[in-house]
């Protein structure tokens, strides 16, 4: 079955989707780009299905944080991942980004981002493992985080994601965002503002994740990377 969107700044739409022999639907994603009104046709055996789109503007919320997976049911290396959401209208080249990770600063564990996120992307780093232990993750950028991140507990760890190579993540750069997780941040890891950042979230545990939403950051009992939001 083919898709088109009627205006293609307005709705992104795959140009195609498989329905499986003898299934009556199928799912797909959709990335709206702009607020506005258009139209998404479906083409199959020369028949065409035209609906209907309103978009209603959001607020852009600029590349984050959006899901964390770093304790998995035993041992964590190799299956931990990151997922990034970009809450721009534009695609962003992450080759000036990064993700440092830690618990007395966030140059414990440092990771250089390669790859392209586009606008209401999610994208997963991570593994470079993809298994039932760490929920299946699409990893759009298969890397290991050496060392581990680590699980927390008492003391607050935290994760962080800088506008800057890795080569670059100094105790004293301050992230564009992080999440920090755990009881106490007697460590006084920075956030976002530059200051000691509060805790979002208390210790997933176990084979859980931590994972961001309009009200912020959860503790998640069925991890789901690749899916981003809402935020």
């Amino acid at each position: 079955m083919a898709l088109a969107a009627g205006d293609p700044s307005l709705l992104s739409a795959p140009l195609e989707v498989i329905v499986p022999e003898g299934a009556f639907s199928a799912t797909f994603e959709l990335v709206a780009l702009l607020a506005g009104s258009t139209t998404l046709t479906a083409s199959s055996g020369g028949a065409d299905l035209v609906a209907q789109v309103e978009i209603t503007d959001r607020p852009l919320v600029g590349l984050i944080l959006s899901e964390v997976l770093y304790d998995t049911s035993g041992e964590d290396s190799g299956l931990e991942w990151v997922e990034i959401y970009n809450g721009t209208n534009q695609a962003v080249d992450l080759a000036g980004y990064s993700l440092g990770a830690g618990g007395t600063d966030y140059t414990y564990s440092k990771l250089q981002l390669a790859g392209t996120i586009q606008p209401g992307g999610c994208f997963v780093v991570g593994g470079p493992t993809s298994s039932a232990l760490n929920f299946n993750p699409v990893l759009d950028q298969a890397q290991d985080f050496n060392p581990d991140i680590q699980n927390s507990g008492t003391t607050a760890d935290g994760v962080a994601l800088f506008a800057v190579p890795a080569a670059q993540i100094t105790a004293a750069r301050v992230p564009i965002d992080a999440v920090i997780y755990g009881t106490t941040n007697v460590s006084n890891l920075l956030d976002e503002s530059g200051l000691p950042g509060n805790v979002d979230v208390g210790d997933a545990g176990l084979a859980r994740s931590i994972e961001r939403d309009a009200d912020g950051w959860q503790v998640q009992s069925a991890p789901s990377p690749n899916v981003c939001g809402p935020f």
